[in-house]
């Protein structure tokens, strides 16, 4: 009896244990969320690059969902391929996208690990778009008076740009090696169409606004290819 009572008694102490765990993961949650959409204050600008990672890339998601106007974009990363004088020349040398096979392999099933790649690559176009500051946070760089602050500010963005252009290329060099077994260089695209506002839904012929930025010509990174 008394061993019965023992292993009941354990059993309740873990499964409050795991209550205790998943409610505290809940608020740390919501708690990174706030500081990462709500007003922006000097704590929120202090972490802002990792709540930016956490709701970017590994948990990316539209956390304005409500919003009167979207504020996500339609992202496509473009490849342009140069490859050694032994290959076919010209093969590849017309721009080549990467994300809509992708979205359409995403589209054909609930359960793919394509969801976790499109969520990966989204991220990195948002964080070289935005850098490391959020709406609110490039908000406070236009209308702050310390200098030393949007210095701090702008370092913080043009480092988060670096990173993210970066690992850009490295995604890109993966998908070249996939294409083809011998890539010289390649050059990246990057393109973000905003979509219709909500205010602007009864506009006819409304033309969406396009940002395309194209990267230099650089080699090829010594990557896995995409399998």
């Amino acid at each position: 009896m008394k061993d019965n009572r023992e292993v009941k008694v354990k059993c309740l102490y873990g499964k409050f244990s795991l209550i205790v765990f998943l409610f505290v993961l809940l608020i740390v949650h919501y708690f990174v969320i706030v500081l990462d959409v709500g007003p922006s204050n000097p704590i929120s600008i202090k972490v802002n690059k990792y709540t930016s990672f956490y709701t970017k890339t590994i948990f990316a998601q539209n956390w304005h969902l409500f919003a009167p106007d979207p504020l996500i974009d339609n992202q496509k990363i473009y490849v342009q391929i140069k490859q050694k004088q032994s290959s076919k020349p010209g093969e590849f040398e017309d721009w080549i996208d990467i994300s809509t096979p992708l979205i359409k392999m995403n589209d054909k099933s609930v359960f793919t690990p394509y969801n976790r790649i499109l969520r990966y690559s989204d991220g990195l176009v948002g964080s070289f778009y935005s850098g490391s500051n959020t709406d609110l946070v490039t908000d406070v760089i236009e209308k702050t008076k310390d200098e030393s602050l949007k210095k701090n500010l702008l370092d913080k963005s043009e480092e988060s740009r670096t990173e993210a252009k970066t690992a850009i290329y490295r995604y890109a060099s993966s998908y070249a090696l996939y294409l083809t077994t011998d890539p010289e260089e390649i050059r990246v695209k990057l393109e973000a169409t905003r979509p219709q506002p909500f205010s602007e839904r009864n506009t006819k012929n409304y033309v969406k606004k396009t940002e395309s930025n194209t990267f230099e010509w650089k080699k090829v990174d010594k990557v896995l290819p995409f399998r």
